[in-house]
């Protein structure tokens, strides 16, 4: 949905527009391209010294990255409670980002005939996009529907599409954390 993410991206600062842009195209200053660039002997991830490019930044298992995975998997949680996200939505995404990053094999929907109408169609469309691309800001539109029908339901008169934008932002926090985690590790402070 790409008014949702022209929204999320409005939403942040100039220098974060650019980060996002970079980080999702796999242009950005990482080993790769440090070194064809000439400014890095070599492309080694420094929390992990596997070779690394933008997805690295992402998946890197080092416990520090993984330290910081669960921490920002955290503020986002509070965040889907906060922004009454329907509960079968938060444990989808919460769960398969998880599997996502730790390669593990995405968690099996033990009664689908028990979700709440939409979140399976949903569920399933985004496996099959990708959860890499939904962390990026690729979400499929199920999400919306579901969620505005919930909303609705719920008597609220919040919108699905408000709430995709917030999301996006809040998935590209997990990433910059991500990226944030790196740095500090690459360029230590003085």
């Amino acid at each position: 949905d790409w008014d949702a993410v022209e929204k999320a991206m409005k939403r942040l600062p100039g220098t974060r527009q650019r980060w996002v842009t970079k980080q999702v195209t796999g242009y950005c200053g990482v080993g790769k391209w440090m070194v064809r660039w000439g400014k890095a002997d070599n492309d080694n991830c420094p929390r992990c010294e596997e070779a690394k490019d933008a997805n690295h930044v992402l998946t890197c298992q080092a416990p520090d990255a993984m330290k910081q995975w669960d921490s920002s998997l955290k503020k986002l949680k509070v965040w889907l409670y906060t922004s009454r996200t329907l509960p079968e939505i938060s444990e989808a995404i919460l769960a398969r980002l998880d599997a996502w990053k730790r390669k593990k094999p995405l968690p099996v929907i033990e009664d689908e005939t028990q979700l709440y109408p939409g979140v399976r169609a949903a569920i399933h469309a985004q496996d099959e996009l990708g959860w890499q691309r939904f962390l990026e800001g690729c979400i499929v539109k199920d999400w919306e529907a579901v969620q505005s029908h919930y909303l609705r339901w719920m008597g609220s008169r919040k919108s699905g599409r408000r709430w995709v934008a917030s999301l996006i932002t809040k998935l590209w926090d997990v990433a910059w954390d991500q990226w944030e985690q790196r740095n500090g590790i690459q360029h230590p402070s003085k």
